[in-house]
């Protein structure tokens, strides 16, 4: 017993995806770049403010510390 129904000629499934290529050329392909960008921006800018930044400021004050360069596994005598 066939389940499948008519197989479609590889000529006809050539030229009916070949309108679709022409379609894309009037700057859908720059929109989708666009979209895209747009979407990681949001995640980056995210990472950036609670992660980057903190982390960042940190390490500054770390390494300016004040009088005679002590850190927490050296302790001062």
């Amino acid at each position: 017993m066939v389940l499948a129904g008519p197989v479609e000629p590889r000529e006809n499934r050539k030229a009916a995806d070949g309108h679709r290529k022409t379609d894309r050329a009037d700057g859908g392909g720059r929109r989708a770049l666009a979209l895209r960008l747009a979407l990681m921006a949001v995640p980056l800018a995210f990472f950036a403010v609670f992660f980057a930044y903190p982390v960042a400021a940190i390490v500054t004050r770390g390494c300016a510390s004040e009088g005679g360069g002590g850190s927490a596994g050296s302790p001062r005598w």
